[in-house]
């Protein structure tokens, strides 16, 4: 079974738990997810099956979409609901309307732009990067230091912005409290691209607005090409019904090469092909007899196609 898989992620679940599951049910050992969604998180986990893990590397820098919910008012050490939670009722009175104990919508949402475009962007120490070969969120488990550098992401657009407050906010109940209290919460669309923490920028977003803020419910709903539409509820997959998608339909859009015998036999011993003319963009797919065989790149120097890893 070679192609691509469409999962609809449930929250409390890991990636490697829907890898792991998704092994059990195909009996096929190369399967792996383009882009890691948090236990908490739901929504599109896209999976590589067989042949098609070879082009994870193409397909990991794919944009993302995400519909967020964005708690104001209280801060978490893991930056989402999952943390311990830091609140204090004097938190949420910077974005209080003047001598009223209510929300001013009107300070929040410019903040929002600020993280339109490309942003300099600190990753959730809690997180999977690793620091001298330990993952971050495995030093911050055991209490040590953690510093993460900043690095560029691309957040191409905030939309759909809403609140849900009162009644309809987020509630919380520690330790001491007699009664929850409801947090306002701040409901968007994000597009961005690849590498963007949805975690930091509810952090951030609080930090700026002086009230704190974590990241209460999160869902995936579009990765590249990949939406909701095709997603499969991993409850129901069963090895007789999973639907593959092609490794072709993927890389639709991508210059093309059909094969004949020569080249490709060629390509197998990877070895160059003359072609008799330039191709657009850095690869190419090759096809022998219908069939995704090889990915290969154009030299301009030479003027013809290498080998970059036949499938």
């Amino acid at each position: 079974m070679d192609g691509f898989l469409v999962v609809d992620k449930p929250k409390g679940k890991t990636s490697f738990d829907v890898v792991a599951e998704l092994r059990r049910i195909l009996n096929e050992k190369r399967i792996g997810h383009l882009g890691t969604l948090d236990p908490m998180a739901t929504g599109i986990l896209v999976i590589a099956v067989g042949r098609a893990t070879k082009l994870n590397e193409f397909l990991m820098i794919m944009d993302k979409e995400y519909h967020a919910e964005i708690v104001l008012g209280a801060r978490s050490d893991t930056c989402d609901a999952e943390g311990q939670i830091d609140y204090k009722p004097e938190y949420i009175k910077a974005i209080w309307k003047a001598n009223k104990d209510e929300i001013d919508v009107k300070k929040i949402v410019p903040f929002l732009d600020e993280f339109k475009g490309l942003i300099d962007q600190v990753p959730p120490t809690f997180s999977a990067i690793k620091v001298a070969g330990v993952r971050a969120y495995e030093m911050a488990r055991k209490g040590m230091p953690v510093r993460l550098p900043s690095r560029k992401v691309k957040i191409y657009d905030i939309t759909d912005i809403g609140f849900k407050i009162g009644d309809f906010g987020y509630g919380i109940m520690l330790n001491g409290m007699t009664e929850p209290v409801m947090l306002p919460v701040l409901t968007c669309n994000i597009r961005c691209g690849s590498g963007t923490y949805i975690r930091s920028i509810a952090r951030d977003l609080g930090e700026k607005l002086g009230c704190y803020g974590f990241l209460g419910e999160l869902r995936r709903t579009k990765v590249g090409q990949f939406d909701l539409e095709r997603a499969q509820k991993l409850s129901t997959l069963t090895a007789e019904n999973i639907e593959l998608i092609p490794m072709e339909a993927v890389l639709e859009g991508w210059a093309r090469i059909d094969l004949n015998d020569r080249d490709f036999d060629r390509v197998t011993k990877g070895q160059r092909i003359k072609v008799g003319g330039s191709f657009p963009g850095s690869y190419v797919s090759g096809y022998y007899r219908g069939k995704l065989v090889t990915i290969l790149r154009y030299d301009n120097k030479f003027g013809n196609l290498r080998v970059y890893k036949n499938l």
